[in-house]
């Protein structure tokens, strides 16, 4: 957020102690705005109607964490993960979770 400020935005920032405080904020008007991970935003538009996204910025990343030097593990996950996209299960399976919204197609350009 302090790249917004830097570029002569003016907002109060709140932190909350939970995500979806910040979403009952906005429902009741309390403030006008958040920001919060993308993956995040689309599951509370996906639960309700009155939210909408009006600007994503930035390449948002998610990674499989695991011990270095597992090599045959990394190879078979990547392996994986590439199977799940030339069949399109990636896919399908983020239209069934996010109310038909595509999540996936972006991450593999």
């Amino acid at each position: 957020m302090t790249n917004l400020a830097e570029q002569g935005m003016k907002f109060t920032p709140y932190e909350y102690d939970k995500v979806m405080y910040c979403f009952d904020e906005l429902r009741l008007g309390r403030v006008d705005v958040i920001i919060t991970d993308l993956l995040v935003a689309y599951e509370y538009i996906a639960r309700s109607e009155i939210f909408e996204i009006v600007w994503q910025g930035g390449d948002e990343e998610f990674g499989v964490c695991m011990r270095k030097g597992n090599d045959a593990l990394t190879t078979a996950i990547n392996k994986a993960i590439d199977e799940l996209f030339e069949d399109g299960s990636m896919l399908r399976i983020s239209k069934e979770i996010f109310s038909g919204m595509d999540l996936v197609s972006a991450v593999r350009r």
